[in-house]
């Protein structure tokens, strides 16, 4: 592979990128094979590693620095976190790291979703079934009146009860994901510079 087709291959996978930032890391790496120098471009492409896994490193770096400038709308706040997450997990995978130690941040990152994904879960079906038993009691409370007010009462309380807890739910979930989803976000980018930064001082 020449420099240029490997420039190009790093190029497309880099369409995800805004042109401005594609831009400036094709410009970076054209600029690293300049200094290089023409006898060492196949070093360079040995070092930097196939153009798709460089690639992803870039994308994890422009991930990470776009989710410091991030908007504060909570909506578009968790779609760039889902979308800035898959792109540093994808560059944690590329890099040129130990396979016991990629298996085990695969495995944390996975653990770490699917944790969130059962939570997520668990709090849906507790709010569904809340709403389900509060909502006809609360029809039915009035009606229970007329026989008992003692027992309206009741069936008013505890369909009103199930109908607020179901909400308490929701919006507890809700704060737990727009608290933990940047969290998250950020250990994985401090992960992410630290491995990098590991394997770049092991290579000097």
């Amino acid at each position: 592979m020449t420099k240029i087709e490997y420039i190009n291959r790093v190029k497309q996978h880099l369409q995800i990128l805004s042109n401005e930032e594609r831009d400036d890391a094709i410009q970076y790496l054209e600029e690293y094979f300049e200094e290089a120098g023409e006898d060492n471009e196949q070093q360079v492409m040995d070092e930097l590693g196939a153009p798709a896994k460089y690639a992803a490193q870039i994308k994890a770096e422009a991930a990470i620095k776009t989710n410091e400038n991030r908007t504060r709308n909570f909506t578009q706040k968790q779609d760039s976190s889902l979308k800035t997450g898959l792109m540093i997990a994808g560059g944690i995978c590329a890099l040129p790291i130990a396979l016991p130690l990629l298996i085990a941040v695969v495995a944390l990152i996975f653990a770490g979703a699917v944790t969130v994904f059962a939570l997520g879960v668990a709090a849906i079906a507790v709010a569904i079934a809340c709403t389900i038993a509060g909502i006809p009691l609360l029809f039915s409370s009035f009606g229970m009146f007329n026989l008992s007010f003692a027992d309206g009462m009741v069936a008013l309380g505890a369909s009103i009860g199930m109908i607020g807890l179901s909400i308490l739910i929701v919006m507890t979930f809700v704060l737990f994901i727009s608290r933990f989803v940047p969290w998250f976000i950020k250990q994985m980018s401090r992960l992410f510079e630290k491995l990098k930064g590991g394997k770049n001082d092991e290579e000097k």
